[in-house]
Protein backbone atom coordinates (compact mmCIF):
# COMPACT_ATOMS: atom_id res chain seq x y z
CA UNK A 1 0.00 0.00 0.00
CA UNK A 2 2.93 2.23 0.93
CA UNK A 3 4.48 1.81 -2.24
CA UNK A 4 1.86 2.56 -4.58
CA UNK A 5 0.83 5.93 -2.50
CA UNK A 6 4.37 6.62 -3.13
CA UNK A 7 4.04 5.90 -6.81
CA UNK A 8 0.76 8.15 -7.00
CA UNK A 9 2.43 11.45 -4.98
CA UNK A 10 5.55 10.94 -6.83
CA UNK A 11 3.74 10.60 -10.49
CA UNK A 12 1.33 13.58 -9.91
CA UNK A 13 3.59 15.46 -7.49
CA UNK A 14 7.36 14.50 -8.49
CA UNK A 15 9.79 16.12 -6.58
CA UNK A 16 12.15 16.87 -9.22
CA UNK A 17 11.81 18.62 -12.73
CA UNK A 18 10.69 16.06 -15.44
CA UNK A 19 12.87 17.91 -18.45
CA UNK A 20 16.20 18.70 -16.33
CA UNK A 21 15.83 16.77 -12.83
CA UNK A 22 16.19 19.33 -10.46
CA UNK A 23 14.33 19.84 -7.32
CA UNK A 24 11.15 21.50 -7.59
CA UNK A 25 9.81 24.45 -5.79
CA UNK A 26 6.84 24.70 -7.46
CA UNK A 27 3.65 22.46 -8.03
CA UNK A 28 3.98 22.47 -11.76
CA UNK A 29 5.87 19.28 -13.28
CA UNK A 30 8.60 21.63 -15.06
CA UNK A 31 11.09 23.78 -12.92
CA UNK A 32 11.09 27.44 -13.40
CA UNK A 33 14.46 27.07 -15.30
CA UNK A 34 13.08 24.57 -17.69
CA UNK A 35 9.67 26.85 -18.30
CA UNK A 36 11.66 29.97 -18.96
CA UNK A 37 13.84 28.05 -21.60
CA UNK A 38 10.80 26.94 -23.27
CA UNK A 39 9.12 30.68 -23.83
CA UNK A 40 12.44 31.42 -24.88
CA UNK A 41 12.89 28.37 -27.70
CA UNK A 42 8.82 29.85 -28.66
CA UNK A 43 9.91 33.26 -28.76
CA UNK A 44 12.77 32.70 -31.50
CA UNK A 45 11.07 34.28 -34.43
CA UNK A 46 10.78 31.42 -36.90
CA UNK A 47 9.15 32.04 -40.47
CA UNK A 48 7.36 28.79 -41.37
CA UNK A 49 6.13 27.48 -45.31
CA UNK A 50 2.42 28.11 -44.60
CA UNK A 51 1.89 24.51 -46.21
CA UNK A 52 4.46 22.22 -44.29
CA UNK A 53 5.33 24.19 -41.59
CA UNK A 54 9.29 24.20 -42.56
CA UNK A 55 11.47 26.99 -41.62
CA UNK A 56 12.45 29.58 -44.15
CA UNK A 57 14.78 31.74 -43.97
CA UNK A 58 14.07 35.20 -42.54
CA UNK A 59 14.68 36.69 -46.13
CA UNK A 60 12.57 35.01 -47.98
CA UNK A 61 9.82 36.96 -50.09
CA UNK A 62 7.85 33.34 -50.33
CA UNK A 63 5.78 32.22 -47.19
CA UNK A 64 5.73 28.98 -48.96
CA UNK A 65 8.87 26.48 -49.21
CA UNK A 66 10.24 25.41 -52.93
CA UNK A 67 9.03 21.95 -52.08
CA UNK A 68 5.23 23.07 -51.69
CA UNK A 69 4.71 25.72 -54.44
CA UNK A 70 3.55 23.32 -56.97
CA UNK A 71 1.75 20.72 -54.70
CA UNK A 72 -1.56 21.41 -53.68
CA UNK A 73 -3.05 21.01 -50.47
CA UNK A 74 -6.48 20.38 -48.88
CA UNK A 75 -6.03 23.57 -46.27
CA UNK A 76 -5.24 26.64 -46.44
CA UNK A 77 -2.17 27.11 -44.03
CA UNK A 78 -0.22 25.55 -40.58
CA UNK A 79 0.98 26.99 -37.65
CA UNK A 80 3.00 25.49 -34.64
CA UNK A 81 3.77 26.62 -31.54
CA UNK A 82 7.52 25.83 -32.13
CA UNK A 83 10.10 23.27 -33.65
CA UNK A 84 10.06 19.81 -32.32
CA UNK A 85 13.50 20.37 -30.74
CA UNK A 86 15.56 21.13 -27.40
CA UNK A 87 12.99 21.56 -24.60
CA UNK A 88 9.63 21.67 -26.52
CA UNK A 89 10.71 18.35 -27.79
CA UNK A 90 11.51 17.12 -24.26
CA UNK A 91 8.16 17.86 -23.12
CA UNK A 92 5.93 16.40 -26.11
CA UNK A 93 7.96 13.59 -25.66
CA UNK A 94 7.14 13.19 -21.72
CA UNK A 95 3.14 14.32 -22.79
CA UNK A 96 3.18 12.02 -25.24
CA UNK A 97 4.91 8.91 -24.62
CA UNK A 98 5.15 9.15 -20.60
CA UNK A 99 1.56 9.30 -19.85
CA UNK A 100 2.33 13.06 -18.70
CA UNK A 101 -1.30 14.14 -20.19
CA UNK A 102 -1.30 16.56 -16.96
CA UNK A 103 1.26 18.45 -19.06
CA UNK A 104 -1.64 19.90 -21.51
CA UNK A 105 -1.79 22.77 -18.61
CA UNK A 106 1.48 23.47 -19.75
CA UNK A 107 0.69 23.82 -23.07
CA UNK A 108 -2.07 25.97 -22.35
CA UNK A 109 0.48 28.65 -20.52
CA UNK A 110 2.37 28.85 -23.46
CA UNK A 111 -0.55 28.63 -25.68
CA UNK A 112 -1.95 31.84 -24.14
CA UNK A 113 1.46 33.66 -23.85
CA UNK A 114 1.85 33.46 -27.52
CA UNK A 115 -2.23 33.33 -28.49
CA UNK A 116 -1.09 35.44 -31.62
CA UNK A 117 -0.58 32.38 -32.85
CA UNK A 118 -4.08 30.83 -32.67
CA UNK A 119 -5.63 33.70 -34.46
CA UNK A 120 -7.64 31.81 -36.91
CA UNK A 121 -11.26 32.66 -37.60
CA UNK A 122 -13.19 29.56 -37.22
CA UNK A 123 -16.54 27.73 -36.67
CA UNK A 124 -15.08 24.38 -34.71
CA UNK A 125 -11.32 23.02 -33.42
CA UNK A 126 -11.59 19.10 -35.04
CA UNK A 127 -8.39 17.47 -32.76
CA UNK A 128 -6.82 14.48 -34.72
CA UNK A 129 -8.77 11.27 -33.70
CA UNK A 130 -6.72 8.18 -32.24
CA UNK A 131 -8.16 4.99 -33.35
CA UNK A 132 -10.33 3.20 -30.76
CA UNK A 133 -7.25 0.40 -30.07
CA UNK A 134 -4.99 3.04 -29.78
CA UNK A 135 -6.82 5.40 -27.59
CA UNK A 136 -7.89 2.02 -25.06
CA UNK A 137 -3.73 1.47 -24.80
CA UNK A 138 -2.54 5.14 -24.31
CA UNK A 139 -5.69 6.09 -22.32
CA UNK A 140 -6.32 9.46 -23.75
CA UNK A 141 -5.84 11.19 -27.41
CA UNK A 142 -3.02 14.47 -26.44
CA UNK A 143 -4.31 15.76 -29.71
CA UNK A 144 -7.62 16.46 -27.94
CA UNK A 145 -6.14 17.59 -24.94
CA UNK A 146 -4.60 19.93 -26.57
CA UNK A 147 -7.45 21.47 -28.18
CA UNK A 148 -9.56 21.34 -25.23
CA UNK A 149 -6.82 24.20 -24.41
CA UNK A 150 -7.16 25.84 -27.37
CA UNK A 151 -11.18 26.13 -26.72
CA UNK A 152 -10.05 27.94 -23.20
CA UNK A 153 -8.43 30.37 -25.35
CA UNK A 154 -9.96 31.33 -29.12
CA UNK A 155 -13.74 30.05 -27.40
CA UNK A 156 -14.71 27.86 -30.73
CA UNK A 157 -16.34 24.60 -29.82
CA UNK A 158 -14.95 21.37 -30.60
CA UNK A 159 -16.52 19.04 -33.24
CA UNK A 160 -16.16 15.94 -30.83
CA UNK A 161 -16.14 12.70 -32.84
CA UNK A 162 -16.50 14.53 -36.20
CA UNK A 163 -13.54 12.90 -37.28
CA UNK A 164 -13.22 9.48 -37.16
CA UNK A 165 -10.19 7.43 -37.45
CA UNK A 166 -11.87 3.90 -38.60
CA UNK A 167 -8.52 1.56 -38.92
CA UNK A 168 -5.55 0.84 -36.18
CA UNK A 169 -2.00 2.66 -38.03
CA UNK A 170 1.66 1.57 -36.69
CA UNK A 171 3.06 4.32 -35.19
CA UNK A 172 4.27 6.86 -37.95
CA UNK A 173 7.33 7.78 -36.33
CA UNK A 174 8.57 3.99 -37.62
CA UNK A 175 7.97 4.34 -40.94
CA UNK A 176 9.36 6.53 -44.50
CA UNK A 177 7.29 9.38 -45.96
CA UNK A 178 5.96 6.60 -48.21
CA UNK A 179 5.35 3.72 -45.88
CA UNK A 180 3.39 7.10 -43.62
CA UNK A 181 1.53 8.01 -46.78
CA UNK A 182 0.32 4.49 -47.49
CA UNK A 183 -0.17 3.83 -43.76
CA UNK A 184 -3.13 6.63 -43.50
CA UNK A 185 -4.47 6.20 -47.13
CA UNK A 186 -8.37 5.64 -46.30
CA UNK A 187 -7.35 5.81 -42.38
CA UNK A 188 -10.32 8.53 -41.61
CA UNK A 189 -13.84 8.89 -41.81
CA UNK A 190 -16.21 12.02 -41.51
CA UNK A 191 -19.92 11.57 -39.29
CA UNK A 192 -21.83 13.40 -41.63
CA UNK A 193 -24.08 16.11 -39.72
CA UNK A 194 -25.63 19.08 -41.81
CA UNK A 195 -24.85 21.43 -39.21
CA UNK A 196 -20.69 20.78 -40.30
CA UNK A 197 -21.57 21.46 -43.85
CA UNK A 198 -19.86 24.86 -45.42
CA UNK A 199 -17.85 25.81 -41.77
CA UNK A 200 -14.49 26.57 -40.91
CA UNK A 201 -12.44 24.13 -39.15
CA UNK A 202 -9.30 24.31 -36.65
CA UNK A 203 -7.26 20.68 -37.21
CA UNK A 204 -5.19 20.19 -34.15
CA UNK A 205 -2.33 17.72 -33.75
CA UNK A 206 0.69 17.70 -31.70
CA UNK A 207 3.41 17.25 -33.70
CA UNK A 208 3.35 17.41 -37.73
CA UNK A 209 6.28 15.34 -39.21
CA UNK A 210 5.76 15.05 -42.76
CA UNK A 211 2.40 16.35 -42.70
CA UNK A 212 0.85 13.06 -44.11
CA UNK A 213 -1.73 12.71 -41.10
CA UNK A 214 -3.47 16.34 -41.06
CA UNK A 215 -3.04 16.08 -45.15
CA UNK A 216 -5.49 12.69 -44.88
CA UNK A 217 -7.52 13.93 -42.34
CA UNK A 218 -8.26 16.96 -43.92
CA UNK A 219 -9.18 15.05 -47.41
CA UNK A 220 -11.56 13.70 -45.09
CA UNK A 221 -12.79 16.80 -44.09
CA UNK A 222 -13.44 18.10 -47.47
CA UNK A 223 -16.39 15.76 -47.77
CA UNK A 224 -18.32 18.46 -45.59
CA UNK A 225 -17.30 21.61 -48.43
CA UNK A 226 -15.80 23.68 -45.62
CA UNK A 227 -15.24 27.07 -46.46
CA UNK A 228 -11.34 26.87 -44.65
CA UNK A 229 -9.42 24.21 -42.90
CA UNK A 230 -6.39 25.74 -41.16
CA UNK A 231 -4.09 23.66 -39.22
CA UNK A 232 -2.34 23.82 -35.69
CA UNK A 233 0.47 21.78 -33.88
CA UNK A 234 2.47 22.45 -31.01
CA UNK A 235 5.70 21.68 -33.06
CA UNK A 236 6.70 21.01 -36.68
CA UNK A 237 9.55 18.53 -36.70
CA UNK A 238 12.82 19.25 -38.02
Amino acid sequence: MKNIVYWLKNFFFPSKCLLCQRPLTNSNLVCHECYKSLQEEIKVKIKQCQKCGKPLSLLSNSSICIDCQHRSFPYKKIKTLGLYKDKLKDLIHFYKFRNRWSLSYIFYQLLQIHSSKLFFDVDYIIPIPLSSQRLSKRGYNQARLIAEQIKKIIQKPIAHNLLIRKKDTPHQSLLTKAEREKNLTDAFDVKYDAKYRHKRFLLVDDVITTGTTITEAAKTLKNLKPQTIVIFAIAKAI
